[in-house]
């Protein structure tokens, strides 16, 4: 994992995703991380006046593009202080949308992973990056670490994947993934949504998900819940188990696969205590 990208804003959001950052760092061995910082004045607020007929001055402007240079300077000498060992670390801070700005970034930087932080109880008014967690997690082509605002780094060795057997040709999401030393003692745990009863049914995918996983130990969880309760046993399987960290393969249409009416991963991975990896 040689280059990793942040999206970060004003929130106290931030400044816990860069202390798990800092963590993720002695670990992984990362080379680069990239602190995205955006501002948005746009064309017409330059040229038009404002719903209180008041246009913004150059040195209004220059302010506004400051302050959030600042910030990512500042965020950037927070990541620097905190790490364990070097990392370079490099700040874009840009004129638009995160969304678009994501965008850009990602095909010109290309990093390895997005880091995403999210507090789905408490939003700030500075808060520009959870509001928009989704779409950027949507609109991002390299897997994404969704970190909640309580979250501290703990070392990955005990994860979770919870699929359906439908979808389990998708575990070669793992396999450039999985490269890194950190993973290779790492215990999976696979949660499937289904009678312990039925085990016996699906020895060919198990055996099939031995392929994908190989040198890891693996568990096997079955547990039966309706549709709707999926997201929250989930949940609580992580809780009794004290995962470090939950995995979501993407579905067959792209991630948040719809049941329901309800996207049972968005569901799980906004409302986890817990850092969620969403593979692509």
């Amino acid at each position: 994992m040689r280059k990793i990208l942040i999206p970060v804003d004003h929130s106290t959001i931030s400044d816990n995703l860069i202390a798990f950052a800092a963590g993720m760092n002695g670990d992984f061995l990362v080379e680069e991380i990239i602190l995205l910082k955006t501002f948005h004045i746009g064309s017409v607020a330059r040229v038009l006046p404002s719903a209180d007929m008041l246009l913004m001055t150059p040195n209004e402007i220059q302010a506004v593009q400051q302050s959030a240079e600042e910030r990512a300077e500042q965020l950037a000498e927070l990541l620097k202080s905190s790490v364990s060992r070097p990392v370079k670390v490099r700040t874009l801070v840009v004129d638009g949308s995160m969304e678009n700005a994501l965008g850009d970034t990602i095909t010109n930087e290309r990093p390895d992973l997005l880091m995403i932080g999210n507090d789905p109880e408490n939003r700030e008014p500075e808060d520009v990056v959870s509001g928009v967690v989704i779409a950027l997690a949507k609109l991002s082509t390299v897997p994404v670490l969704l970190v909640p605002v309580k979250a501290r780094y703990r070392k990955p060795e005990k994860l979770m994947i919870p699929t359906s057997f439908d979808n389990i040709e998708r575990l070669s999401s793992f396999k450039d993934l999985f490269r890194s030393r950190i993973w290779k003692d790492a215990h999976i745990h696979v949660f499937h949504a289904g009678s312990p009863d039925a085990a016996s049914q699906y020895e060919e995918q198990i055996r099939t998900v031995y392929g994908h996983l190989q040198g890891h130990r693996i568990k096997f969880h079955f547990r039966e819940c309706i549709k709707h309760e999926i997201s929250r046993e989930i949940l609580n399987y992580a809780d009794e188990e004290d995962h470090d960290m939950i995995f979501a393969l993407p579905g067959k249409h792209g991630f948040f696969q719809q049941v329901l009416h309800k996207s049972v991963t968005q569901d799980f991975a906004l409302h986890a205590d817990r850092p969620v990896m969403l593979l692509k």
